[in-house]
């Protein structure tokens, strides 16, 4: 290590250790933080090379994690560009997400982003530090560092589109960005942003991207600098808890801007967020509220759960997948959250609706097999649902992706025939735009299936459509 690699590691943790006095930081957090930056600062001197302020962007052209899709750096001219670079098996990379994932929902109509996938941080072949929770071996090709992109993608649900630098570093050879970094370029393609790489350069980059970008965008367009993407009568959601068997357990609630009446209360819309994602996370991608300005929609957040695809350790936050398990703890959740809306916040018991991704569709799912009882409709996404569970019939929109490689479409397929076997559907559907097959039902329990080329990441075009779907559902007691 050099003697400034060295000086600034020193700063580094010294800085560390002012924030555990201040935010009661733990010492395996900290642990994981300076382990991370002694990492970083003795990779060889690749950060010290690379981008200048002021100069010319370095052009590159890297495909999305299916190389399907080939995107030129000077393609996203016009408007400023945020490119983010990390890996999965970079802590506060991984930490960071949450914080870029904000940025976008704020900036993506005004402004590019684009994270780039790089070099592993702290693969099992590699410098072990605390706190990974993406246990991988170095990729050995560029497809395979592709599929390590994909999985980061599918598991973290980021919202940025990603691209991947390929297996002999180009890209990062001229960014030098590893373990991570961030850089802001504006319309012409020159760069006005870049710290150092390191552990927290994304972290410290997008605390003050919002001031650079509002700067740029007042500048290029004449844009007032407080102006967002979101809408002028945007719902602020108000984080609730409840106690479940000792457990605080938590929740985003976003009511009507309108209170209901005594005679037209509201109705509920349920969705779950995927594994290792969380409650906002999941209400910025769907973005459900501006199509039912007159529902309440609740955005559980998930505990530790072993996945039944990814994570069996059970380090990020998901959803009981079978009745039983781990105390019903959260068929106990969707109760107490119900029964709160309905008393104190004027929601109307027949018009209960769940949607999930992922995880959360197959809770969703689970949903459905439980608690029939309190649903009008249902719409999970990129899930199956156990077969022989799903007994009563229950108004279904099931949303998929023919190539998802996650959960497999062969057997969501099997999923959505015994849907429409138990609504007791019509053998022969409707189209509903390019991707919708409407099934009637003699019994009023239609089905909706909403079937793209996609992968498994959730597909926005489908919330219009289900929101249509729930409004002209109620729950049938039968």
């Amino acid at each position: 290590m050099s003697a400034v690699g060295l000086w600034r590691t020193i700063l580094a943790v010294t800085d560390l250790f002012a924030a555990a006095i201040s935010c009661r930081v733990t010492a395996a957090t900290l642990a994981v933080f300076v382990a991370a930056s002694v990492h970083a600062q003795s990779d060889g001197g690749q950060r010290q090379a690379g981008i200048r302020v002021g100069a010319l962007a370095p052009e590159f052209t890297l495909s999305d994690v299916d190389n399907t899709h080939a995107q030129p750096l000077s393609g996203l001219r016009g408007k400023p560009t945020v490119l983010v670079f990390g890996s999965c098996t970079c802590p506060p990379f991984v930490a960071s997400t949450t914080a870029i994932d904000e940025l976008y929902a704020k900036y993506r109509l005004r402004a590019n982003f684009l994270m780039v996938y790089i070099k592993e941080a702290h693969p099992i072949d590699g410098r072990q530090v605390p706190g990974v929770a993406f246990r991988v071996v170095s990729p050995k090709t560029t497809a395979e560092r592709c599929t390590l992109a994909r999985a980061f993608d599918q598991t973290v649900e980021i919202d940025l589109p990603i691209v991947v630098d390929t297996i002999d570093d180009a890209v990062s050879r001229l960014y030098s960005p590893w373990p991570n970094r961030m850089v802001i370029i504006d319309a012409a393609g020159v760069v006005v942003d870049a710290a150092d790489a390191g552990p927290q350069a994304t972290t410290k980059s997008a605390a003050r991207a919002s001031e650079v970008l509002d700067a740029l965008l007042a500048k290029t367009a004449g844009a007032p600098a407080a102006q967002t993407d979101a809408p002028a009568a945007e719902r602020t959601p108000v984080e609730r808890s409840w106690t479940i068997d000792g457990i605080e357990r938590k929740a985003l609630v976003s009511l009507p801007m309108t209170a209901p009446t005594d005679t037209e209360k509201s109705p509920i819309v349920f969705i779950f967020h995927g594994h290792g994602g969380n409650a906002r996370q999941v209400r910025r991608s769907y973005q459900a509220e501006r199509h039912w300005p007159e529902a309440i929609f609740v955005y559980p957040q998930g505990l530790p759960t072993p996945g039944a695809l990814t994570d069996p350790e059970g380090k990020r936050a998901g959803w009981q997948s079978i009745p039983g398990m781990l105390g019903d703890r959260d068929l106990k959740l969707f109760d107490a959250i119900l029964a709160s809306l309905k008393s104190e916040c004027q929601g109307d018991a027949d018009r209960v609706f769940a949607a999930g991704h992922s995880n959360g569709g197959g809770f969703t799912y689970l949903l459905w097999s439980q608690r029939h009882a309190d649903l009008a409709a249902v719409a999970p996404s990129s899930a199956y649902g156990r077969i022989g569970t799903l007994r009563k019939p229950l108004p279904a929109m099931h949303i998929a992706g023919r190539n998802d490689p996650l959960v497999k479409f062969d057997r969501q397929e099997r999923t959505m025939e015994e849907v429409r076997k138990i609504d007791g559907c019509a053998p022969e559907g409707t189209r509903r735009g390019d991707r919708g097959m409407y099934f009637a039902s003699a019994t009023g329990t239609p089905v909706l299936l909403w079937i793209s080329d996609s992968t498994h990441k959730f597909d926005q075009s489908s919330v219009e459509p289900m929101i249509g779907f729930f409004f002209a559902q109620r729950r049938n007691d039968g």
